[in-house]
């Protein structure tokens, strides 16, 4: 598994390409746009194949992009192996700490929050979202037993791989809401929070978030003066 996450890392990280990689790429490409205008023929598809054998010989790294780039079934299956792998606690670990080590490189403590005020900003589904996670982490929701109609929060110390039966995706959450008629589904919080008629909950609350108050809160935060 571990050689699973350097294979991944090979493809995505940025690196530059040789000129003996360079050059067997552009034959490459050379050799499939004569084929396509031509209508392909044997020979052109043999050169375009021994030309990616000398590229994965040369320059391995460079033929993983290639193949990332160009090949659809190969992208999927590593993208789901990375995800499955990352999912693991020794992935999440190890995801950490590749991220720590990349920020402290970029010397840009505060990248990953930044990029999050701008979703943030420019995504409603976003606000709700994070607005009902926080809100939940809340323990006034348990003193004051809150409840909702049709699901129950679940709620657990680290993250729980289930699948979304509304979004139809396999998330990985700690918040996540059981359907009272059927326990064993689930919806993810993402999909709950933007769902308004089933995430307001049952009785009187006073002085509840924005995220209960209205489909078309939290608003965006406004700009800090420069």
């Amino acid at each position: 598994m571990l050689s699973l996450w350097s294979l991944s890392t090979r493809v995505f990280q940025p690196h530059t390409w040789t000129r003996t990689a360079q050059s067997l790429w552009a034959s490459s490409r050379t050799a499939s746009s004569i084929s396509q205008e031509t209508k392909s023929t044997s020979q052109d598809t043999e050169m375009d194949e021994s030309a990616l054998a000398r590229l994965k010989r040369d320059d391995y790294n460079a033929y993983l992009r290639w193949r990332w780039r160009n090949d659809d079934d190969y992208r999927e299956r590593l993208l789901k192996t990375c995800t499955k792998y990352i999912r693991t606690p020794e992935g999440r670990e190890k995801k950490k700490a590749s991220s720590l080590i990349r920020n402290k490189k970029l010397a840009v403590a505060s990248y990953g929050k930044r990029v999050d005020t701008q979703r943030y900003n420019e995504s409603l589904e976003y606000r709700r979202e994070q607005s009902l996670r926080i809100t939940m982490t809340n323990k006034r929701w348990v003193n004051e037993g809150w409840s909702w109609k049709l699901h129950t929060p679940v709620k657990t110390p680290d993250r729980v791989d289930r699948h979304c039966t509304t979004c139809d995706r396999n998330r990985f959450l700690k918040l996540w809401w059981a359907t009272k008629a059927e326990p064993t589904t689930y919806v993810c919080n993402s999909c709950f929070a933007n769902n308004f008629d089933l995430m307001v909950p049952e009785g009187q609350h006073k002085k509840l978030s924005p995220v209960f108050t209205s489909p078309h809160l939290p608003a965006p935060r406004p700009n800090k003066p420069s």
